[in-house]
This record gives structure tokens, sequence and C-alpha cells, in this order.
């Protein structure tokens, strides 16, 4: 099947990711080297989200803690990292600066006229 796509992913690629979706329990190999889903697998393929993600949520749904895996998926699932301090107060002085340029340069064009 994916041979056939336009860009086909490389052999390497496939067997590192079944590789890795077996060591996540999602896939399991059956016999004559055949691969299955395992009912993990199944509940990872209708979650939209890594897999990694994914087992987290499910697992924790499955032991009573559903919030709290959700609060530590979401901040996995983040680019930035939850240390990175973001000053708000920059942005809000810039935006003074511009709000008194404006005012200021309004002040002058009437003075003018």
């Amino acid at each position: 099947f994916l041979s056939t796509l336009l860009d086909p992913p490389s052999s390497e690629s496939v067997k590192a990711a079944i590789y890795s979706l077996i060591k996540l329990g999602a896939l399991e190999n059956h016999e004559q080297n055949e691969i299955g889903l395992t009912p993990l697998g199944c509940h990872l393929a209708g979650i939209p989200a890594p897999p990694r993600i994914g087992k987290l949520l499910v697992i924790g749904s499955l032991l009573g803690c559903r919030n709290a895996a959700l609060s530590i998926a979401a901040c996995l699932s983040s680019p930035r990292s939850p240390f990175e301090r973001v000053n708000v107060f920059a942005k809000q002085g810039q935006r003074e600066q511009r709000e008194e340029a404006i005012v200021t340069n309004r002040d002058a064009e009437l003075k003018r006229v």
C-alpha cells in the first residue's frame, strides 16, 4: 500500500515505525510474520495524537486519573518549554508607547490646523 504513494517512505522508516509501535504495545507479531493491532492499538488508532501521548491518555482514563493525564499530555504536546518565561509586560509597554505616539502625532496635526 505505501509503495503506491507519490513519495513513499523508505523501508527502513516503516520498519522503525513498526518496531516502535510494537515496543509501545500497539502492535503485536502473529504467526507467519503477520502484524496485528492490539486492543490498545485500536484505541490509539482513534485518537488524533502521537501514539505515546495517546497511550498516556488511555492508561490515565483506565486508572481513573483522566484529568491529570490530560494535563500531562497537554504539557508534553506543547512545543515550548513549560519553564520558559514570557515577559507579558514588555509587550504591554510597547503597546502603550505606540498608543502615545499616535496621540502625540494626532495632537501635532490638530495644532497645525
